[in-house]
């Protein structure tokens, strides 16, 4: 009887495992979704200030027609509400003209107003006053008009800023000459912000 149980045992022990499985489960493994990164969104509530410089073109018409240009530079300064997609703001500049006209100079005070595009660009149209003063004859002659275009502003570093701006400005009947006095600007700028 020994010998039967102990035949029956060997016998068991050396029959393959119908129950279970000899090689180890490997688990599936678990992908996620990537975490999207949204970049910080700049925030241009703030006075700000700096330097442009570009080229300008004059038209002179109504009694002397003339077309004149060249350079284009000077300062300015502003300060802009930031209120969630979009942006408002003034901005003043001063501009010396190199347009081959004696002491003319060019000032401008705008609005402004715009929409964020990506994480730290505006682009915005502005308007307002514009400002002209210049030398005819050794006369000092200056007068107002208007002054209108579109811009695009990029931050670059958390205070300082780059951009560029197209601007027409006109005044009719320059302080009572009776020249009509019109140009456009093309200008890049930098500025730093508060």
């Amino acid at each position: 009887m020994k010998q039967l149980f102990l035949g029956t045992a060997l016998v068991a022990l050396s029959a393959p495992a119908f129950a279970g499985n000899v090689n180890p489960v490997v688990a599936e493994p678990v992908i996620t979704a990537p975490a999207v990164y949204a970049a910080p969104t700049v925030n241009w509530t703030g006075f700000y200030g700096g330097v442009q410089l570009g080229y300008g073109q004059l038209d002179v018409s109504g009694g002397a027609n003339d077309d004149r240009d060249g350079l284009l530079g000077g300062v300015h300064a502003g300060y802009d509400y930031d209120f969630g997609t979009g942006v408002v703001g003034v901005v003043g500049d001063y501009n010396f003209a190199d347009t081959e006209v004696d002491g003319a100079s060019l000032a401008r005070l705008r609005v402004r107003a715009g929409a964020k595009v990506g994480s730290a660009g505006l682009v915005y149209g502005t308007g307002g006053l514009a400002f002209a003063n210049a030398e005819i004859g050794g006369v000092d002659y200056s007068d107002t008009g208007y002054v209108v275009g579109v811009g695009y502003e990029q931050m670059v570093t958390e205070n300082i800023s780059v951009g560029g701006e197209v601007l027409y400005q006109r005044v009719d009947d320059f302080d009572n000459t009776g020249l009509d006095v019109s140009g456009t600007s093309i200008q890049a700028k930098v500025s730093y912000r508060f």
